[in-house]
């Protein structure tokens, strides 16, 4: 039965991803996303109404909605294949923790922290019932678990986590990529804890090896480039920082397009170092109200990464451009919604009251 399905979903894939003959299906230049969104209205006639089929396609092409910053599509889809699998297999299955894991990262994309937090720890406990402690889809949970900590600032929640997503994958003989995501991720945590001069060699050959075996326009490339940039700025090397912030911004044009939120969120990584280190305000200025416009059309209203950019950017306009009022009213619209998201002590929400404060008193 298991065979069957995966040939239902391949064939599904294969016949929608490609067409050879333009006047017999959606042809050769049409977009991947064009092609799956022509497909999605017939999913379950074209895996033969087979519904595990359908479960696992409606799964593929959410991850693929979600990737592309498509997540109202990705949801709808990501959702009906985690209610598709639980009426199959009943609440707890390996599958079932597939949708759970798909899910938040869905939710991990849009900063909905606590909600994905809830959904990785739950796909954790699933996959440890179902296939062991030790295995390799344990070590997946685990690692989108580690970095919904250490988006919610519980560093050292998530070095556990990666610490032990990382022994799963040693023995399990993982490739050098694999082993690389938890040395970035690893990285990150010792990066806010204070440790850069451990962070940084970790960066450093997460990134070679990125280069070597995915070549240098790749967006994982440019990942590692954006990591690496402010543990650089830690240790003062201001202008290699600023290189790799640009490097990683034509990366991420070149193969996501001029408006997605990984270019976004470099550009304000950049409009920071610009501002605090290398007094290019202009710049800087553009870069933050570039960044947030993009993030404006990309999520909703209350999106928490757009709250941080606003906070960074309503800084800048009462410290350096000396717009009090305007940097108020960014900070006040970006409080309640980290107020939500983080912990009181939090570092976002220590700075964001602290710089309102400043503002309005200056």
């Amino acid at each position: 039965v298991e065979a069957a399905n995966a040939e239902a979903v391949l064939d599904f894939m294969t016949e929608t991803l490609s067409a050879p003959d333009p006047r017999e299906g959606l042809g050769l230049d049409v977009t991947v996303m064009e092609a799956i969104d022509a497909a999605v209205e017939d999913i379950s006639e074209k895996v033969g109404g087979v519904l595990n089929a359908e479960a696992a396609a409606r799964a593929v092409i959410g991850n693929l909605y979600r990737q592309y910053g498509r997540y109202s599509e990705a949801r709808d889809q990501l959702e009906t294949s985690l209610e598709l699998r639980r009426q199959i297999h009943g609440p707890s299955h390996p599958e079932v923790a597939e949708s759970l894991d798909l899910l938040a990262d869905l939710e991990l994309a849009e900063g909905h922290y606590q909600s994905a937090d809830t959904l990785f720890r739950t796909a954790v406990e699933m996959r440890r019932h179902e296939l062991g402690p030790s295995d390799y889809w344990v070590a997946e949970s685990l690692v989108g678990l580690g970095i919904t900590q250490k988006e919610l600032e519980q560093y050292d929640e998530a070095e556990d986590s990666f610490l032990e997503a990382l022994d799963i994958r040693e023995r399990t003989g993982a490739d050098s990529l694999r082993i690389s995501e938890l040395w970035d991720n690893l990285a990150t945590v010792y990066y806010h804890q204070g440790e850069v001069d451990l962070a940084e060699p970790l960066y450093r050959r997460t990134l070679a090896i990125r280069r070597t075996e995915l070549g240098s326009e790749s967006i994982l490339v440019a990942q590692s480039l954006n990591n690496l940039a402010p543990t650089l700025e830690a240790l003062e090397k201001y202008t290699e920082a600023e290189s790799l912030y640009r490097e990683a911004m034509n990366i991420y044009r070149e193969s996501l397009g001029p408006e997605s939120g990984h270019l976004a969120n470099t550009m304000v990584n950049l409009a920071i170092l610009l501002e605090e280190e290398l007094n290019e305000y202009d710049e800087a200025e553009l870069l933050y109200e570039g960044a947030i416009r993009i993030g404006e059309s990309l999520y909703s209203d209350e999106n928490v990464i757009v709250a941080g950019w606003r906070r960074a950017y309503g800084g800048f306009l009462c410290v350096v451009q000396e717009k009090s009022a305007d940097g108020a009213t960014q900070i006040r619209a970006a409080l309640p919604i980290l107020e939500r998201e983080y912990s009181p002590g939090s570092e976002q929400v220590v700075a964001a009251r602290s710089m309102l404060g400043y503002c309005l008193t200056d």
